[in-house]
């Protein structure tokens, strides 16, 4: 923007000035268009605790770039210069809204200033009053069309009707009905979901708050058609739940070009506009119990969502979270990421009563390894950026829902600025680490979506190995005489599992840093429940017992397969049964490792059926994708992520429910990132533990690991 256009910007803010403690702020006030189509607007202050005749405008700024000629508006006669998309959505509130009188419009790139960093550190915290206290609240999709209109009009008709139509549609029949009740042909319909679930308002972190906070029901527009929100996310979610949602294989009804377009529309997100169905219900639930969301929840729906400002990732949906969170996160943007970042995962151990985010850091995701960002810090700002890596500990579970590898121990940490000191056990070094699959899986073209097991098929990536030298060879083993499945004899090389081989590793004891934590409890019960005592010096009436692992030996084979699927057996891995994988998956997934391999013993084929077949496919996919194989020098064999290295450690941090891996530098370390070790996932270290079977007069030494 031109250096006198910047000043005359200042010029209008300096005449508007805005008292924060009255709860004052800027509204747009525009008057009824001119013959040369010029927008004419005053602007004005006022307090939110008198004034709600306004509009509240949700849209998306659109292209910002310095080649984007900016449009031009004219407020208190002064030029000012709006993105074209923002002009749009003003010029079409004033052909709707103020054809006789001025219409009063709050709309963010106006009302605030945005080169005032302190007067958005004032405002910020006001949205939740400029949404909530707005008599309308405006949602601004962008232009118009044909293909739009008719797509309103199909979603208009869909509303009325959608408490008639079949919950779960499964044929071609189904497809049918969509079309007859909104009176055009299928095709339409999927193009104009397409495009309507492809505008880029649907990716904005802002959203939520946005459709969540007003008392009554945002209006939808775009181009010329106009729809109730409630109505047009019914019947919208309705279409996303047909067209795209994979719990229940929709697609697979649709012929294979409409398949096509859908799945490759960029800005189409599997979570939107699931997320936004039911956060309005959401919010007031919650807003009568503690306030507002849970943190923890709004920070994982708003992770695939976007934001220009990297802080807008944890105060783009404050406005809807708990009073706690929203007075321990203070809006400051002179902050820097890093520390608005770091205090957002401390709220997140906190309100989880775990280290289930510590699994979104690490190495793995730093694309330079000499980064200054802290290698336990989630850069929340990337979290939703595609990737085949499964996570292990997932934010939305609670404590020990999955695995248990802490075996209900609380979190416990230091946090030092980009330093942060854990707690737990040592459990061994890493002396290999292979990478599981020949190549990093790249999804098709255009699709913004995380993988899940639908799309992450053979035809994206390759076994590397088989599974006997996927495993056996790094567990370091041979075995003069293996054995296939049915109990005949074949060469070392093609293996499926070494005869009489048990897998039994050891514990390595040895103190690896200096300071150490002892842990006590009051009573017994769930470890959920008990009085747990962290302190730093040892009672001496108190015994440190060595940790013993409770861990029976068990044949190879079956730290094997377990270790194939993460002793996950389900088809979806966000599902929580399956865990510990039953025994009789066993040939399932042994017998998909040797058909990637190329090789195969055809009897084992007709023992199982088709349906385990498939879930240890997709099992195994999951687990795998992402992941190298490791072994430890003392013989743990497990999972971890692709850029592990031998001479990595592996962790048990008190308070998580997966171990981590960890690369010693100095006396700190660095978070590489989360693991799967076979035999560590269900407490099995800690059970045998006095502390764990009620001996009062015993205490549990943990090691401090510094991560920076």
């Amino acid at each position: 923007m031109a250096a006198d256009t910047n000043n005359q910007f200042h010029q209008v803010y300096k005449t508007t000035l805005i008292r924060a403690k009255d709860m004052e702020t800027r509204f747009i006030r525009i008057y009824p268009g001119s013959e040369n189509g010029e927008l004419k607007a005053e602007l004005f202050t006022e307090s939110l605790k008198t004034f709600n005749d306004y509009v509240a405008l949700s849209y998306t700024w659109g292209n910002t770039s310095s080649s984007q000629v900016p449009h031009k508006i004219y407020l208190n006669s002064h030029p000012f210069e709006i993105t074209e998309n923002l002009w749009d959505g003003l010029n079409r509130l004033q052909r709707h809204f103020c054809t006789s009188k001025p219409i009063s419009v709050w709309a963010d790139a106006i009302s605030i200033n945005q080169d005032d960093t302190n007067e958005k550190n004032l405002v910020v915290p006001m949205m939740k009053d400029v949404y909530s206290t707005a008599r309308l609240v405006i949602i601004w999709l962008g232009d118009g069309d044909e293909l739009i209109d008719k797509t309103f009009q199909a979603l208009e008709k869909i509303s009325e009707q959608v408490e008639h139509l079949p919950k779960f549609m499964q044929s071609q029949d189904d497809i049918r009905t969509i079309a007859e009740t909104a009176e055009v042909d299928i095709e339409t319909v999927a193009q104009g979901f397409v495009d309507v679930s492809n505008r880029s308002w649907f990716r904005r972190t802002w959203i939520l708050q946005e459709v969540a906070l007003p008392t009554t029901s945002p209006l939808v527009i775009c181009g010329n058609s106009v729809l109730q929100w409630d109505r047009f996310i019914e019947a919208l979610g309705y279409l996303h739940q047909f067209f795209v949602d994979e719990d229940e294989g929709k697609g697979r009804v649709m012929p294979q070009n409409l398949r096509t377009k859908i799945q490759g529309a960029d800005g189409l997100n599997p979570r939107t506009p699931n997320v936004t169905y039911h956060i309005r219900e959401h919010y007031h639930h919650w807003k009568g119990i503690i306030g507002g969301i849970p943190f923890m929840p709004l920070l994982e729906d708003t992770a695939l969502c976007l934001c220009s400002e990297p802080r807008d990732k944890i105060y783009g949906f404050l406005a809807l979270a708990d009073d706690e969170s929203r007075k321990r996160i203070e809006v400051d943007y002179n902050k820097p990421i890093q520390q608005v970042y770091a205090e957002a995962f401390e709220l997140s151990v906190e309100g989880l009563q775990g280290f289930q985010t510590l699994s979104k850091a690490g190495l793995q995701f730093h694309t330079d390894p000499d980064t200054a960002w802290p290698s336990w810090l989630p850069n929340f700002d990337r979290c939703g950026e595609p990737s085949f890596l499964k996570l292990f500990a997932q934010e939305q579970r609670g404590r020990g829902s999955i695995y248990n590898a802490s075996l209900g121990l609380p979190p416990v940490m230091k946090r030092d600025k980009n330093e942060l000191y854990v707690f737990g056990l040592f459990v061994g070094e890493v002396e290999s680490a292979t990478p599981a699959y020949s190549q990093q899986a790249v999804p098709q073209s255009g699709s913004a979506n995380r993988p899940t097991p639908h799309n992450q098929t053979s035809s994206w990536v390759r076994l590397e190995k088989t599974k006997s030298l996927l495993l056996l060879e790094q567990a370091g083993l041979e075995s003069d005489e293996c054995y296939t499945e049915n109990g005949h004899a074949i060469p070392n090389d093609d293996s499926l599992v070494c005869s009489g081989c048990i897998y039994e590793p050891a514990l390595d004891s040895a103190p690896r840093t200096g300071q150490q934590l002892n842990v006590s409890v009051s009573y017994q019960g769930n470890p959920a429940e008990w009085d747990w005592k962290f302190v730093e010096s040892t009672d001496k009436d108190h015994e440190i017992t060595p940790i013993v692992p409770c861990i029976e030996g068990k044949p190879l084979k079956e730290a094997i397969w377990r270790t194939m699927i993460a002793d996950h057996f389900a088809y979806l891995p966000w599902m929580e049964e399956g865990v510990p994988a039953p025994e009789s998956c066993s040939r399932a997934v042994l017998k998909y490792a040797s058909h990637q391999s190329g090789r195969h013993d055809e009897s084992v084929d007709k023992e199982t059926t088709v349906d385990e077949d498939r879930v240890a496919q997709n099992a195994m996919v999951v687990a795998l994708s992402g992941r190298c194989v490791l072994r430890t020098t003392n013989d743990w064999i497990g999972l971890g992520t692709v850029n592990t290295l031998p001479g990595d450690v592996v962790v048990v941090i008190a308070g998580a429910d997966v171990p981590f891996i960890l690369r010693p530098s100095g006396d700190r370390y660095r978070l590489v990132g989360e693991a799967f070790v076979e035999g560590l996932m269900f407490g099995e270290l800690f059970e045998g533990d006095p502390v764990f079977t009620g001996d009062p007069d015993s205490d549990l030494q943990l090691e401090g690991f510094l991560l920076f």
